[in-house]
């Protein structure tokens, strides 16, 4: 039951208040935006205010369980705000979605989707096992089983139990995604290891699909067959990864919870669909949520130079378009 709640609220809310963004972003092109865009929008919204509750409880020695209720107010404040704005958008600019395509199974696209079930439902069944967790070198869960216990946030070395002796580095310290762990495990009443071992990695493992289906649809578009192969061939590429430690696909199964594991299976993802399709507005939602969530030099992540480096090629694309009108229209 308590999991059944974690992930509806996790689902509803982004839901909302990705509503939200995108209608105050853009207003009337906002009712284009199907729901998986504004799930992952609000997916990058709730890093955003577990950011801040955790920098106002780092920095200002506010106790978990308040940290908690702030989050939780933050949270319905801006899914209530977004469904508002969603709904009044609604009305003054109609009801108009993007074009429903006509969807035919036929045996080519029924074996693509038999593959790629067989494929997540095997790979759900490895997330969902506890004892498939990688844990070498992780300090997560002792991190977020000490906010617990002390109640607050750094408080003491979650492996001596001590207060820390020589400070913790800042680099450290801003990271967000430690405080928001322990507020959904003290929220919804789940215990720490169930949280960063089997739900989490599984919300990680759906929103990473979500986030390669949206670019599927931004590199193929009209082709349903080409889109269908694509998330055919990420699943099995995720599969044979699941060898070693440094690759994607054993990240995704063994380390879903890790920064890492979230930016490089849905952040960058989001942030390579985000270019294609020059919505610069939400890229700067994913940079700050990386910054949020793995240490970046800055904030200058990953997802920041594959924006910069997709700026740059449309910019040389329009001048090589330019140019070409210039000499055919010399000839």
């Amino acid at each position: 039951m308590k999991v059944c709640l974690l992930f509806l609220c996790m689902a509803m809310i982004p839901v909302l208040a990705g509503g939200g963004v995108l209608t105050v972003l853009f207003r009337r092109q906002a009712h284009k935006f199907y729901w998986t865009e504004k799930l992952l929008t609000g997916f990058l919204v709730v890093i955003g205010i577990g950011e801040a509750v955790h920098l106002t409880a780092a920095f200002g020695g506010l106790s978990l369980d308040l940290a908690s209720r702030i989050w939780v107010l933050a949270c319905v404040a801006c899914s209530a705000a977004g469904a508002v704005l969603s709904v009044l958008n609604r009305k003054k600019e109609g009801s108009a979605k993007r074009k429903a395509r006509d969807f035919v199974l036929t045996p080519l696209r029924f074996g693509i989707l038999l593959v790629f079930t067989c494929l997540v439902i095997g790979q759900i069944m490895t997330v969902t096992s506890q004892f498939s967790a990688y844990r070498d070198g992780d300090m997560m869960a002792e991190t977020v089983e000490s906010f617990l216990a002390e109640g607050g946030v750094y408080r003491v070395n979650p492996l001596t139990g001590r207060a820390y002796e020589a400070g913790l580095p800042l680099r450290i310290r801003i990271l967000g995604l430690p405080t928001l762990y322990a507020i959904l495990s003290h929220v919804f009443g789940i215990a720490p290891t169930a949280l960063l071992w089997q739900w989490m990695p599984l919300l990680v493992l759906v929103f990473s699909y979500l986030a390669f289906w949206l670019l599927g649809e931004t590199l193929f578009d009209q082709d349903v067959d080409k889109r269908l192969l694509f998330m055919a061939l990420a699943a099995l590429l995720f599969t044979v990864q699941d060898t070693a430690p440094g690759l994607d696909g054993f990240a995704l199964l063994h380390m879903g919870s890790a920064g890492t594991t979230i930016r490089n299976l849905i952040l960058i993802p989001m942030a390579l669909h985000l270019g294609l399709r020059r919505n610069w507005k939400v890229a700067v939602l994913v940079v700050l949520a990386e910054a949020c969530i793995t240490w970046t030099l800055y904030g200058m992540g990953v997802s920041l130079l594959v924006l910069v480096g997709m700026a740059i090629c449309h910019r040389l694309q329009r001048h090589l378009h330019s140019d070409l009108h210039v000499v055919e229209g010399e000839v």
